[in-house]
């Protein structure tokens, strides 16, 4: 990646995804890598790259997924891409540990949900209590969702059986009666409900409402 440009580039897709228009800048034609999850959070990035709005601009941008956010993380804190789009949660750790990363924009709030079996006796926090729940990752917004939530009904999380598990694969382990329930991102949250497959038993603005979302990052030298 070429660097001297990148930094006018990512003002323009920041803005392009934060007011949802174009008609700004020509910049130039380098390339910007942006991470993202595969996540309907990230929503406004997909439509502005299917309607050519970075094209329209001079802006060539490539979209590479990640599976978490922490590994966004550290391939931003390892310069492989020039922008992130993300949870919060991994990024405010990251910048704890003094990583060389910022926030450039606020992106989204809630978007996240509890999804427990159709023959699941778990009704409220204190059912969770030696359940197998999944996550998607230690500290991702899920799992401080999730632990909130246990927490403010004096349930200690530990136990609970939480475990990590890509959020595509957390369907067909509800579905074989591996777990109890999972807590993760839309669209996978709604999709339980549509397709019969689970029941949405709360919502993230049933636990924690306006609780910030995504944000997009950048390196500190971008």
């Amino acid at each position: 990646m070429k660097r001297f440009s990148v930094g006018l580039g990512i003002t323009v897709l920041v803005v392009l995804l934060a007011l949802g228009t174009y008609n700004y800048v020509t910049a130039t034609e380098e390339t910007i890598v942006v991470g993202y999850l595969p996540t309907s959070l990230d929503s406004a990035l997909f439509v502005a790259d299917d309607l050519g709005m970075f094209t329209k601009e001079g802006l060539k941008v490539q979209l590479v997924p990640f599976r978490t956010g922490s590994e966004l993380i550290d391939a931003a804190n390892k310069n492989q891409i020039d922008v992130g789009y993300v949870g919060i949660t991994p990024v405010t750790s990251a910048i704890d540990q003094n990583s060389s990363i910022k926030i450039v924009a606020a992106v989204n709030t809630e978007g996240s949900g509890i999804v427990v079996s159709n023959t699941s006796n778990i009704k409220n926090a204190s059912d969770f209590e030696g359940k197998n729940i999944l996550i998607p990752k230690v500290g991702s917004i899920q799992d401080i969702i999730f632990r909130y939530m246990l927490l403010k009904n004096n349930v200690n999380p530990a136990s609970v059986n939480i475990t990590e598990m890509d959020v595509p694969l957390m369907q067909d382990a509800l579905i074989s009666g591996k777990v109890d329930g999972y807590v993760a991102w839309e669209p996978y949250v709604s999709q339980a409900k549509v397709n019969g497959t689970g029941i949405v038993l709360m919502n993230s603005n049933d636990i924690w409402p306006n609780i910030p979302g995504c944000v997009v990052i950048a390196p500190t030298g971008s």
